[in-house]
């Protein structure tokens, strides 16, 4: 069966989701995928069973219970939806193709962090580095992969991007001192407004990222640090660094080595103060008649 991509809605950080518009066969299909708190609402039925029929509040109920316990499990979730439509050329407005969308079901993806990383966790925090998480994800999920790699113990404050929105500057200031902070649903306004006020904080930031939407940040922060694998070339012009390995341990012990060459060029300037401060003051102790002498 023959398929084709007639026109595309792309994803972006502020919609959080996708649609394309399709010719399967001799019919054509809207397909929409994307966070579930912004498909979901353009539901109005679901396909179950083999059925489609119209959305109920059991049906809401489960979708629900799923989604939190996708989160719970450390997964990032996507909502799929479709709707079949008689005219398959672009739409006048793109708003017309999301709409009374058919819901087919959710996907859990697992993206399991690096063995290493909670080891360099525990590093940064003795070495007095503050670690604050930032992710599109949902909060859940991402309450859940903090745990996971020792970021948060307890409960940690959770500000998702709607609650940034009207927060003000000084509230946010206060959240910033908090021990244990996530940042959910971050969009690349969010992103740029935290490294802002860190940095009128008087904070040294590094930034790390991959992906087109980082790129703002990357740049705003004193060190921007983009993954060298998965990262976009968009994030890799606005970095100052590039990280090979996508690795963050790999940041920690640039670091440490770091912070060990400083270490050694302080001990080796104040050797040389030390030895030769009392013979400049031998030299300068002499009587000028000796060299009027000479």
């Amino acid at each position: 069966m023959k398929a084709e991509r007639v026109y595309e809605i792309p994803f972006d950080s502020e919609r959080k989701r996708m649609s394309t518009l399709n010719t399967i066969g001799a019919e054509t299909f809207v397909l929409t995928k994307g966070a579930l708190e912004t498909v979901f609402p353009l539901c109005d039925r679901i396909l179950r069973d083999n059925a489609i029929r119209a959305l109920n509040d059991e049906d809401k109920k489960t979708i629900m219970q799923v989604y939190y316990s996708f989160m719970d499990q450390g997964l990032r979730v996507l909502a799929f939806a479709f709707s079949r439509r008689s005219n398959g050329s672009p739409p006048e407005e793109d708003l017309s193709l999301e709409s009374q969308l058919i819901f087919t079901g959710l996907m859990g993806i697992e993206d399991p962090p690096r063995p290493e990383v909670p080891e360099a966790i525990r590093k940064c925090r003795e070495a007095g580095i503050k670690v604050i998480m930032l992710t599109g994800d949902a909060g859940k999920t991402a309450v859940s992969i903090a745990k996971q790699i020792g970021l948060v113990k307890k409960n940690p404050v959770i500000v998702e991007g709607q609650e940034l929105n009207t927060m003000p500057d000084s509230s946010l200031r206060e959240i910033l001192l908090s021990e244990e902070i996530i940042f959910a649903r971050m969009t690349p306004k969010h992103k740029m407004k935290i490294v802002s006020i860190l940095k009128n904080e008087g904070e040294r930031v590094a930034v790390t990222g991959d992906g087109v939407n980082d790129a703002p940040a990357l740049k705003m922060a004193d060190i921007g640090i983009a993954m060298g694998i998965t990262g976009t070339d968009v994030a890799k012009e606005a970095a100052d660094m590039v990280l090979l390995d996508d690795n963050f341990a790999t940041i920690v012990n640039a670091i440490e080595e770091g912070r060990t060459i400083f270490e050694n060029i302080r001990k080796f300037i104040t050797y040389i103060f030390a030895h030769l401060t009392p013979e400049a003051v031998g030299l300068l102790k002499k009587p000028c008649s000796n060299y009027a002498a000479i």
